[in-house]
């Protein structure tokens, strides 16, 4: 026996990190068969014990694919990280992001997109979200919109002008292109006090390649796991990739110069010579309650994410409406005819055009096929937990809500994939109830601040465009090709033949 023990000890000693091996693993599948509190959630094997797996996808740029077959392999709740889960259902949309005051916060994850200080987007915290919303509001509403309006007309008219160019040499325009510039274009000038003139040039502005790669940079650490986010310091330092300093180097020189181009405006910004836009704006903006202003951190930190949020996703929107309207020539003369139908002229004012129908519609609709927003919007679950589907999803779980799973269930929108307009003129409550699961701009509280200033860049571009110009797709067979990250971006090409349409009046 004495023997058998010392042979025993013996190997024990000599296998020791084998033993602590075995025992970790047994350990730890025994807290995922027995313990673990989000074991009755099915998903991905790897996936529902590792984090990482939206990462993972959004890299190899496959992001909606993957969680739509996610959701049609494991139903409307779907495990994909130790503490994380989707959520794909019209009940998710109303608990999750919900109304009112019935809506899940905001997870540590927001941290991540924090330029200068949280941002009304990424601001955690309930109550100093809501301030900072209530001060921001009017920067935003309506009536601001009409002191706005100059700035974006006057940008759309330098795009007519290039578009009557490309008519007059019978050259394509890439829709895709000059869309990146409109809006950059008018976002700049309406959040930096500046155009970046690139309709103008025809061609990228160092600064804006600049905002791009910061904002890459960001939304990497974002999707990141939250462990791996320290490290992104040390990728950008050490590694030898080039591609980590450029994407740093562009996010540190846009923090710079937006605090540069607001500091010359926040120094007059009582000399009641503040110009008509988002900044101005902001900076006379205060709390009804307190008559309380925005912080020159505040504004500065508003003004970048204005730039990121109102660029990209309006690029996207314009290139997928078209697309989408030229690939359907039916709706596409659905639409002109609408718009050729009255006096207004190629520039219309913006409340003349505001209750045009099928214009309404066809954004809708282009926004529902080809989602802006591709990443996740984290929220917590509450202290006690919530339920969702029949599925109890444990408190302090991460749950993500992902437009394009809601915009593509055919439960909620019949033949998803189609490109409707239609769906959206109902006359019945059909379609005030599809209003409810269109997130093009997210829904409730913590929904998109800038959807009127965004709406008001579409509609006039759709417009005038549709008004002006007779259009068809140079490659109608062609599938449009994006990266998904947590902006959609257009990666293909989408060519555009423009001719001078006969319009009267």
């Amino acid at each position: 026996m004495e023997s058998v023990a010392k042979a025993v000890i013996g190997f024990c000693l000599g296998h020791v990190r084998t033993i602590l091996l075995v025992a970790l693993l047994t350990g730890y599948i025994g807290y995922c068969v027995f313990r673990d509190p989000l074991r009755h959630i099915p998903g991905p094997l790897l996936a529902r014990h590792l984090p990482g797996w939206l990462a993972v996808h959004a890299f190899r740029e496959r992001t909606e694919s993957a969680i739509l077959d996610a959701h049609r392999k494991y139903g409307d709740v779907v495990r994909i990280g130790p503490r994380t889960v989707l959520a794909g259902n019209a009940e998710a949309v109303r608990r999750v992001l919900g109304y009112g005051d019935n809506y899940l916060d905001k997870s540590a994850d927001y941290d991540a997109l924090v330029v200068h200080t949280p941002s009304i987007f990424s601001e955690v915290d309930r109550t100093a979200h809501a301030r900072k919303r209530r001060i921001a509001a009017h920067a935003y509403s309506m009536q601001s919109l009409t002191k706005m309006e100059d700035v974006v007309a006057a940008n759309l008219a330098v795009f007519l002008r290039q578009m009557d160019a490309c008519a007059a040499r019978a050259q394509p325009m890439d829709a895709a292109m000059w869309f990146k510039f409109y809006a950059f274009d008018v976002i700049g000038d309406l959040a930096f006090g500046r155009s970046f003139g690139m309709l103008q040039r025809g061609v990228i502005d160092d600064f804006v390649k600049c905002i791009s790669d910061g904002v890459e940079f960001t939304f990497v650490r974002f999707l990141l796991p939250s462990f791996l986010r320290p490290l992104c310091q040390l990728l950008v330092e050490y590694l030898p990739f080039s591609l980590f300093r450029e994407l740093k180097s562009g996010f540190a020189y846009v923090k710079k110069a937006s605090i540069l181009a607001k500091r010359n405006r926040w120094i007059k910004r009582d000399s009641g010579a503040q110009r008509g836009d988002i900044l101005g704006a902001l900076m006379e903006a205060r709390d009804p309650a307190t008559n309380e202003r925005l912080e020159f951190a505040e504004l500065a930190t508003n003004a970048s994410t204005n730039i990121i949020a109102g660029s990209d996703t309006v690029t996207i929107s314009l290139t997928a409406i078209i697309y989408h309207l030229l690939r359907n020539p039916d709706r596409a003369a659905r639409l002109t005819a609408e718009v050729r139908g009255n006096s207004l002229g190629d520039i219309p004012l913006y409340k003349d055009i505001q209750r045009l129908p099928y214009l309404d519609a066809c954004i809708k609709e282009g926004m529902r096929l080809t989602s802006p927003f591709a990443g996740p919007l984290p929220r917590l679950s509450p202290p006690g937990g919530l339920d969702i589907g029949g599925t109890r999803i444990p408190a302090g779980t991460v749950v993500n809500v992902m437009q394009c799973q809601i915009h593509k269930d055919g439960r909620i929108f019949r033949d998803p994939e189609s490109f409707k307009p239609e769906r959206w003129l109902d006359s019945s409550d059909t379609s005030k109830e599809l209003d409810k699961y269109f997130l093009g701009f997210s829904t409730g509280p913590r929904s998109c601040i800038g959807k009127n200033i965004a709406l008001l860049e579409m509609k006039l571009l759709l417009y005038s465009f549709f008004r002006r110009y007779d259009l068809s797709l140079v490659q109608p067979g062609v599938e449009l090709q994006c990266r998904r990250y947590l902006v959609t971006k257009p990666l293909s090409s989408v060519l555009v033949r423009v001719q001078r349409a006969e319009v009267a009046g």
